[in-house]
C-alpha cells in the first residue's frame, strides 16, 4: 500500500464514523418504538467500528513512508463512560426483571468511544461535528415535513419518537452544528449560507419540539459558554421560549415531574449502595411509588398515580439502576469532559453541558441519537491527552478494545431480534382479529426477552378463551417487565381457571403498586366472594365503586355478592 493511500484511508475515517453514528441515530421504523431500530444500528456499527480498526496483532507490517497510524487516545471523560457501560453490564445481572434495552444503547457508545480513540485530535472532532450536523438537519428537516403534512404537538417527534425526545436530540446537536457552521465562514460566501441554513433546520426543528428542559438546558449552556454579551442574546430567548407558555400547563409539568422524582429518589434511597440493576428500574418506582399511595386518601391517589418508565431525571435513575458507582461515574464522564474541552473546545464543551441539564429534567440516557452523539464526543474531550498505547502494541488495550467486542457481539443479537419483534407487534397492532394471534405469537417467538410481545401475546389468548396458555405467557412477562397490567390479567386467567385464592393474590400485588386501581379492587372482590370471604368482598367493591361508579361490571358483581350474602343467610 502506497503512502498517499494509506493517508486517503486514515482520512477518511472520521468522515466514515460521523456518518456511521448519524445513521444509527436517524434510524426509524414506524412498526418500532423510534429507539429500538437506533439501538441495534449503534451497536452494529460499534462493532464493526471495532472488528476493522482493532489494535489486532498479525496486522500487515507499515511500509516506509507510510503514515503512523494514530495513537490510540482514551480520554478521561470516556474511560469513565468505558466504567459506567462496564459497571451497567455487571448490575444487570442482579436486575430483576432484566431489561438489556439500556445496556444496548451504551455498550454501542462504549464500542463508538474506543473506535474514536483510534483517530486523531482533529478525526476525532470532525466526527463528532459531522454526526452533529447530519443529525441535527435530518431531524430538523423530518419535523419540518410533518409539519407541512399537518402533525402538531407530540406527533412532531422528527424521527425520534416524540417531540421531548426530538428536543433533546436536536439541543445537543446545535452546538457542534454552530461550530461547524461558523468555520464554513472561511470557504466561501456559498459555504457559509450553507452552514447557516443547516443550523436554522436544527432551530425551526427545536422551536416545534416545544421541549421546555431542552430550552433550558441551551440557555444554562450559553449562559456560561459563550463569550462576553452575546450570551444574554440566546439566553434571553431560550428562557422566555420555556417560561411564556401557560402559567397552568407549567404548573402540571411540574407537579407531575415533581411526582416522579420525589418516587424515584425514594426508590434510589431504598436501592443503595448499588442499585437494583440496569433495567429494573420501573419495578422499583412502582413499589416506592405504591408506599407513597397507601397514605393518600383513595380518589387522590387515583388521579395521582403514574406509570414512569423512567425518571425523567437520569441522574436520579442512574442512582436507582447502579446506586453510588453508576452515579459517581456518570458525573466523572460529564464533569471531566466539560472541564478538559472548555479551552481547546468549547462547543464540545457546550455539547456535554447540554446534555447534562437534560438529564436534569428528562431522559436524554435513553435517547440512543444523543447517547451515540456523546459517543462521539467524550473522546474528542481529552484536550491532546496522551496515548494509552499504540495500535501495534498494548495487551490491556486490546484486552478491553476485545471486551467490548465480544459484549456488542453478544448483545447485537438481542438489539436485532427485539426489532424484528416490534415490527410484528406493529403488524399485530393493525391486523384483524384472525391474523392477530398469529403476529403476536411470532413476536414471542422471535424475542423470548420481550416482556411486551409476552404480555400481548397473553392478554391475546386470554381474551381467546384459552387460560391456562395466557396464564404461561403472562407468568413469562412478569419476570421480563414491571407492567400494572400484568397482576391484573394473571389474576383474570386464574379466576378462569377456578383458582380465586391465587387470583386473589396476584390482585393484592397489583394494589400494592396502585392502591386506588378500581378494576383490581373489584376483581379482587369477586374473587374474595368465590372464596366465602363476603365481608372483605363488600369492602373492595365499595373502593371500587367510589373510584368508578356507575360502571356496568361492578353493579354485576355488586348482585352476585347480594345473591351469595341471601344464600348464606337462608342455609340451614
Amino acid at each position: 500500500m502506497t503512502a498517499g493511500a494509506s493517508s486517503a484511508r486514515l482520512a477518511s475515517r472520521p468522515v466514515a464514523l460521523g456518518v456511521a453514528g448519524a445513521v444509527a441515530a436517524l434510524g426509524y421504523d414506524p412498526s418500532a418504538p423510534a429507539a429500538v431500530p437506533k439501538r441495534a444500528l449503534l451497536l452494529a456499527f460499534g462493532l464493526g467500528a471495532l472488528a476493522l480498526w482493532g489494535p489486532w496483532p498479525g496486522r500487515p507490517t507499515r511500509r516506509v513512508g507510510a503514515p503512523r497510524p494514530p495513537a490510540l487516545v482514551l480520554s478521561r471523560a470516556g474511560a469513565c463512560w468505558l466504567g459506567l457501560g462496564a459497571w451497567a453490564q455487571v448490575s444487570s445481572l442482579w436486575a430483576q426483571p432484566r431489561d438489556s434495552s439500556l445496556l444496548h444503547t451504551w455498550v454501542g457508545a462504549c464500542a463508538v468511544i474506543l473506535a474514536a480513540g483510534a483517530l486523531s485530535d482533529e478525526g476525532r472532532r470532525s466526527a463528532a461535528r459531522l454526526a452533529a450536523v447530519l443529525i441535527g438537519a435530518g431531524s430538523g428537516l423530518a419535523c419540518l415535513v410533518q409539519a407541512a403534512a399537518g402533525a402538531c404537538g407530540i406527533a412532531l417527534h422528527g424521527l425520534h419518537g416524540n417531540s421531548n425526545w426530538l428536543g433533546l436530540v436536536l439541543a445537543c446537536a446545535l452546538p457542534l452544528q454552530i461550530e461547524w457552521a461558523w468555520r464554513q465562514r472561511g470557504r466561501g460566501r456559498w459555504a457559509g449560507a450553507f452552514g447557516l441554513a443547516v443550523c436554522l433546520l436544527c432551530a425551526a426543528g427545536l422551536g416545534l419540539a416545544g421541549s421546555r428542559t431542552a430550552w433550558l438546558a441551551l440557555a444554562g449552556a450559553a449562559l456560561l459558554c459563550l463569550p462576553g454579551r452575546s450570551r444574554w442574546l440566546a439566553v434571553a430567548p431560550l428562557a422566555a421560549m420555556a417560561f411564556v407558555p401557560a402559567s397552568d400547563g407549567l404548573a402540571r409539568a411540574w407537579a407531575g415531574r415533581a411526582w416522579i422524582w420525589g418516587a424515584s429518589w425514594r426508590a434510589a434511597l431504598d436501592a443503595q449502595p448499588l442499585g437494583c440493576g440496569l433495567g429494573a428500574f420501573a419495578r422499583a418506582y412502582l413499589d416506592a411509588q405504591g408506599e407513597m399511595l397507601a397514605g393518600l386518601p383513595p380518589e387522590r391517589a387515583a388521579v395521582t398515580f403514574t406509570n414512569a418508565t423512567t425518571a425523567h431525571n437520569d441522574w436520579i435513575e442512574s442512582a436507582v439502576s447502579g446506586g453510588l458507582p453508576a452515579l459517581a461515574l456518570l458525573a466523572a464522564s460529564f464533569a471531566l469532559a466539560i472541564r478538559d474541552a472548555w479551552r481547546p473546545w468549547r462547543a464540545g464543551a457546550a455539547c456535554v453541558l447540554t446534555a447534562a441539564v437534560c438529564a436534569l429534567g428528562d431522559s436524554p440516557l435513553h435517547q440512543p441519537a444523543v447517547v451515540a452523539l456523546l459517543g462521539l464526543v467524550l473522546p474528542a474531550c481529552g484536550g491532546g491527552g496522551q496515548p494509552v498505547a499504540r495500535r501495534s502494541g498494548g495487551g490491556l488495550v486490546r484486552g478491553v478494545w476485545g471486551g467490548c467486542l465480544v459484549v456488542a457481539a453478544v448483545l447485537l443479537p438481542g438489539a436485532t431480534r427485539g426489532w424484528l419483534g416490534w415490527r410484528e407487534l406493529g403488524a399485530a397492532r393493525d391486523a384483524g382479529l384472525a391474523a392477530r394471534g398469529q403476529l403476536l405469537a411470532a413476536a414471542a417467538r422471535i424475542d423470548p426477552a420481550s416482556g411486551h410481545a409476552a404480555l400481548q401475546h397473553g392478554l391475546d389468548l386470554l381474551e381467546r378463551g384459552e387460560p391456562e396458555r395466557a396464564l404461561a405467557e403472562l407468568r413469562r412477562s412478569d419476570t421480563l417487565l414491571a407492567n400494572l397490567g400484568t397482576p391484573v390479567a394473571m389474576g383474570n386467567a386464574l379466576m378462569a381457571l377456578g383458582r380465586p385464592e391465587r387470583a386473589a393474590l396476584a390482585y393484592r400485588r397489583a394494589l400494592r403498586w396502585h392502591p386506588a386501581h378500581w378494576r383490581a379492587h373489584g376483581n379482587l372482590a369477586e374473587a374474595l366472594a368465590a372464596m366465602g370471604d363476603l365481608d372483605a368482598a363488600e369492602r373492595h367493591l365499595g373502593l371500587a365503586r367510589r373510584l368508578q361508579p356507575g360502571h356496568p361490571k361492578l353493579a354485576r358483581i355488586a348482585e352476585e355478592l347480594r345473591r351469595a350474602r341471601i344464600e348464606r343467610e337462608t342455609r340451614p
